[in-house]
C-alpha cells in the first residue's frame, strides 16, 4: 500500500482536460449491503476500484456470498449468505459496514459485528441507527468493540429521525423492506447517494414512496433486478474541478448530471467561475480573479461538509477573507492546520474557518488525517511552490482509484512511496 507521496508542483501540459468520472463510492456501499435482500445474482456497473469497496467485498464473502469483478461491472451473489458475524478486523476499516446490521438482523434473529470504522471527523455516534432499528423491534448494544443485535419481535414501524444522517436513513430503508407492512421514516437524508439507494431498490420492485423528506415504505415484497448502474462520484468530480479552477485549467466532465454538484458549482458561479452545460456534459473555465466567498455546510441540498475542504484550497487562490463554516463534523477542520503547514493564512474560531487568500504557499510536509482533507491537501500541492511530501495516503485510497493521475493531469510530478 502507497504510504505517502512526494508531490512537485508544475504547469499543466494541457490547458483542456477531459474526464469521465466513476461511479460514487457513496452509492455503492449501500447497494452492496442492499444486495442482502436479493433473491439472485446482480451485475452492477461504473463501480469504482478503491479500497472502500475491496473491504465491503471481503465482508460479503465472509458472510457467504459470491462477488466476482469484471472489466466493467461487479457481480454479487448473496443467496448463500450463512453468517452473522463480521469481525472487527473487518468492520474497522469501513463504516459502512453498519448497514448489515439490520439485514442481518431480520434474516438470522441476531447479528454480532465490529464497531464500524471511517474517518475521525468526530462523535458520529450511531444512536439514530440504534433507536430507528429498536423501533422495528431490533435491540441493539455495545459488547467490547462489538455491536451485538437481536430481534425482538419485529414490527413496521413510524420513525423520525433526529437529523438526516445519510447512514441512518439508508439503514433503516434497507432494514424496512425485510420487514412485512408499512413503515414511515421522517426527516431522511436527500444525499445524490439516497437517492440513487432508493432508485436501486425500487428497479428491483421495492414499494417506495418519496415525498420530500418522507418515505412510505411497504415491506416484505420479493426483490429482483439483473443490473444497475450507479451514479458518477460527485465528490471525485468535486476535486477535478476544484484542480481546474486553482491552476485555472479548462476542463470538461463527460456525461456527468450537473444535479449532483448543484451546490458546489452554484458557489462557483457566484465567486466567478464560468460553467456552461452541453447536453450531459459540464464545461468549467476560469478567469484569473475571482471573488471571496461565505458558505455554510449542512445535509442536501445544502452545501456539502465533504467538499468544503476542497472550497479552503480554491481560497487560497482568491485575495480577500473567505469565510467556512462547518455544522455537521466537530473535527472537519483537521486539515486546515496542515495547509498552514504550507504557509496558508488561515484562522479557525470554534466551527468557522477565515481564509485569507492569494497567499504564496511552499511545499513542505503535511499529514492526511482524513479522505477529503488529505485529498485537499494533495490539491494544494499542485499551487505550492517545490515540493510538498503528503503522508498517510492510504486515506485517498479509500475513495479515489488514480489520484496521482488526477495530480500529474494538472502538470504535477508524483513518487509514490510504498
Amino acid at each position: 500500500m502507497v504510504k505517502e507521496y512526494i508531490i512537485e508542483s508544475g504547469n499543466p501540459k494541457n490547458k483542456y482536460l477531459k474526464v469521465s468520472i466513476p461511479g460514487a463510492k457513496n452509492s455503492i456501499l449501500p447497494i452492496l449491503a442492499a444486495t442482502m435482500l436479493l433473491p439472485s445474482k446482480v451485475k452492477l456497473f461504473n463501480v469504482p476500484k478503491i479500497n472502500d469497496i475491496n473491504n465491503m467485498i471481503k465482508i460479503i464473502i465472509s458472510l457467504g456470498g459470491t462477488v466476482v469483478w469484471n472489466d466493467d461491472f461487479l457481480e454479487v451473489d448473496c443467496t448463500a449468505i450463512i453468517g452473522q458475524k463480521i469481525s472487527f478486523s473487518l468492520t474497522e476499516k469501513v463504516r459502512s459496514s453498519i448497514l448489515l446490521v439490520g439485514p442481518l438482523t431480520v434474516i438470522f434473529g441476531k447479528s454480532i459485528i465490529g464497531l464500524p470504522g471511517g474517518c475521525r471527523l468526530g462523535l458520529r455516534p450511531i444512536d439514530i441507527h440504534v433507536n430507528g432499528l429498536r423501533s422495528f423491534g431490533i435491540k441493539t448494544s455495545k459488547e467490547n468493540n462489538k455491536l451485538v443485535s437481536q430481534s425482538t419481535g419485529l414490527k413496521p414501524a413510524s420513525y423520525n429521525l433526529k437529523f438526516p444522517s445519510v447512514g441512518a436513513t439508508e439503514h433503516l430503508l434497507i432494514t424496512s423492506l425485510l420487514i412485512k407492512g408499512e413503515s414511515i421514516l421522517n426527516n431522511i437524508a436527500l444525499e445524490p447517494e439516497v437517492l440513487d439507494l432508493i432508485n436501486f431498490l425500487k428497479l428491483a420492485g421495492a414499494d417506495i414512496l418519496r415525498s420530500q423528506r418522507r418515505l412510505k415504505i411497504e415491506g416484505g415484497n420479493k426483490l429482483s433486478i439483473n443490473q444497475y448502474r450507479v451514479i458518477p462520484d460527485r465528490i471525485v468530480a468535486a476535486s477535478w474541478i476544484t484542480a481546474a479552477v486553482i491552476t485555472r485549467t479548462n476542463l470538461q466532465l463527460l456525461d456527468f448530471p450537473k444535479k449532483l454538484l448543484c451546490d458546489f458549482l452554484s458557489v462557483l458561479k457566484l465567486i466567478g467561475v464560468d460553467i456552461e452545460y452541453s447536453e450531459n456534459d459540464i464545461l468549467i473555465s476560469c478567469p484569473d480573479k475571482l471573488s471571496p466567498f461565505n458558505i455554510t455546510t449542512g445535509p442536501f441540498p445544502e452545501f456539502s461538509t465533504d467538499i468544503q475542504p476542497f472550497m479552503a484550497i480554491i481560497a487560497c487562490t482568491i485575495k480577500g477573507i473567505s469565510r467556512i463554516s462547518e455544522l455537521v463534523y466537530e473535527n472537519r477542520f483537521q486539515y486546515a492546520e496542515e495547509l498552514k503547514k504550507l504557509g496558508a493564512d488561515i484562522q479557525i474560531n470554534e466551527k468557522t474557518l477565515y481564509i485569507n487568500g492569494d497567499r504564496r504557499l511552499v511545499g513542505c510536509t503535511v499529514i492526511g488525517k482524513d479522505i477529503r482533507g488529505t485529498a485537499a491537501l494533495g490539491l494544494a500541492s499542485l499551487i505550492s511552490d517545490g515540493e510538498t511530501k503528503l503522508v498517510d495516503v492510504g486515506f485517498i485510497s479509500r475513495a479515489y482509484e488514480d489520484f496521482d493521475k488526477l495530480l500529474e493531469s494538472f502538470g504535477a510530478k508524483v513518487k509514490s512511496v510504498i
